[in-house]
Order: structure tokens, then sequence, then C-alpha cells
């Protein structure tokens, strides 16, 4: 029974965020793929000094740190985005400050290495990951793959314990989509028109 009350007490199911699945042309190209990238989020709870904090933090994600006070200010919150989908060497600087209450959790980027080749053929994807245009909204259930649930532990105020910023090292991926479209045949046309 005290087994049972542990369990429930210490340990949470967490879904796992999935990599969305590769859009390629015919000969293997890549059209649309998904790039790791890390958002930074808070605890202001745990925040002691906030104006010191907010002034860190803003200076190296590129934001006023009347922004970033604004949204750390309330001790009653325990959870807020600071910043989503940012490059590798500006979560390594937030790392390395290591602030109470300012964390850095990996997730992924949607990538369009072409730009604007096929774009409305090929759609795009909100901050959480899923279709909103084209081939990413038609596809988006087999893009995103099925969603993977797991038990973890955490801690004493039911929060997920986080080792190194990262919850998981490796996350579930969606199925590619391999399309009939040539990719430089698509770029002289659209060039032509």
């Amino acid at each position: 029974r005290l087994q049972a009350l542990q369990a429930r007490q210490f340990e949470t199911v967490v879904t796992l965020q999935i990599r969305r699945g590769a859009i390629v042309d015919r000969n293997g190209r890549d059209l649309a793929l998904s790039r790791k990238a890390f958002s930074v989020f808070a605890d202001p709870k745990l925040i002691q000094n906030k104006k010191q904090t907010a002034k860190k933090v803003a200076s190296v994600l590129g934001l006023s740190h009347e922004v970033v006070l604004g949204k750390i200010k309330d001790p009653r919150r325990r959870f807020v985005w600071l910043q989503r989908l940012i490059d590798d060497s500006h979560a390594q600087e937030i790392k390395e400050m290591s602030l109470p209450g300012i964390q850095i959790v990996e997730e992924f980027k949607r990538v369009y290495p072409n730009e604007t080749l096929l774009s409305q053929v090929l759609g795009f994807v909100g901050t959480e990951g899923q279709g909103l245009e084209g081939l990413e909204l038609s596809y988006n259930q087999h893009l995103q793959g099925n969603q993977k649930k797991i038990s973890m532990k955490r801690d004493a105020r039911g929060r997920p314990l986080i080792v190194d910023g990262l919850m998981f090292a490796e996350n579930p991926e969606g199925a590619e989509i391999k399309l009939t479209i040539d990719s430089e045949l698509q770029y002289f046309l659209e060039n032509e028109l």
C-alpha cells in the first residue's frame, strides 16, 4: 500500500515530444525536416533576484529586461516561457549562467532548407509542431507519428525531474513522406514562372 502511495506521489506519466517526420523529394532530398532547438522557461517562485536575473537573461536572448521581468515577477506562477526555439549557442550561454529558476528544454524546430521552394504545397507548422497548411496539415497524423508516454520520477512539488536541462536523450520520430516531385525540376519551373 505504501509503495503504491509512493508511486502516486513521486512518479508521473509524461508524453514525449515527437520529432516530426521529414518530407523529401523523389531523390531523397530534404524539403522539410525537424532540427533540435532549445526553449527557455522560468519558475518565478524559485528566482530570488528577479531584476538581476531578468537583465542577464534578456541580454542573451536579445529581449528588453522589462519584458523578461514582466514574465517572471509573479511568484505565484510556476511556469512561464521566456523564449521558444532558440539556437544552441544562446541555450549554452543561459545554461552556463546557472540561474535558479531558469531552465532550458529541448524541442524541435521545423526547417525548410530550400526556403520558398514548394512553399504553398508543403505548407507550414505551428509553434507546437502541428501542421497548419499544405502537406504539413494533410499528412499531419502521419508526420507526427504516435505519441509515446513514459513514466518518470517527479519532485515533491510534482514537477518532472530534468537532467542537464534535457528531459529525454531520445525522442520518438514521425514517419517520412516521399513525394514524386523532383526539387531540381521544381526549382527551374518556379524560376521560369
